[in-house]
């Protein structure tokens, strides 16, 4: 059984061929649309997030450090996840065969980023960055469809947010 610890990078910085793409609505990046009037601004993705017809949910978890032992994948459609308003860390590994635990990565997601994980990618639950926390996904959702967990072939490994828990950013 492994004990590999594994520290979140930002996924600003994130090289995510292969897993993703990842989007910034907390400020004017590539990919947002900015608009503002009276009171407000605005900002949203200049491409859709899905191909079909999204469902949008809510997790709520427990805080980082954590342990994963089993991700989930879903081949019939991308996912996209985002804070709810506290950082949040999002475990994964390479799409295709089952996860191995010398793959697996952690991301730090910050209020105003997402990302959109392409269908196949090995994911775990996020973890709060620094103290329980929740996310909103978005994603088809196909009852006929059962999700298969699978377990780390290592075992378990733990994921640090990289954060101190008085210091987000």
């Amino acid at each position: 059984m492994t004990n590999r610890t594994v520290v979140a990078e930002p996924l600003g910085r994130a090289d995510l061929t292969g897993v993703g793409r990842a989007f910034d609505l907390a400020q004017d990046s590539a990919g947002a649309v900015f608009s503002e009037g009276p009171g407000f601004t605005d900002r949203y993705t200049s491409e859709p997030l899905l191909d079909g017809t999204g469902h949008l949910g809510m997790t709520s978890v427990s805080a980082a450090p954590g342990e994963v032992t089993r991700m989930e994948r879903h081949l019939y459609t991308a996912e996209a996840l985002f804070c709810a308003g506290d950082p949040v860390v999002l475990p994964i590994a390479p799409a295709g065969r089952a996860p191995r635990t010398s793959d697996l990565r952690a991301l730090l997601i910050l209020p105003g980023e997402g990302i959109v994980l392409d269908p196949g990618v090995w994911h775990a639950p996020c973890l709060g960055a620094t103290a329980p926390a929740a996310y909103y996904w978005f994603a088809e959702v196909d009852e006929s469809v059962e999700t298969a967990w699978v377990e780390l072939d290592e075992g378990p490994v733990s994921i640090d947010s990289g954060v101190e828990r008085d210091h987000v950013g």
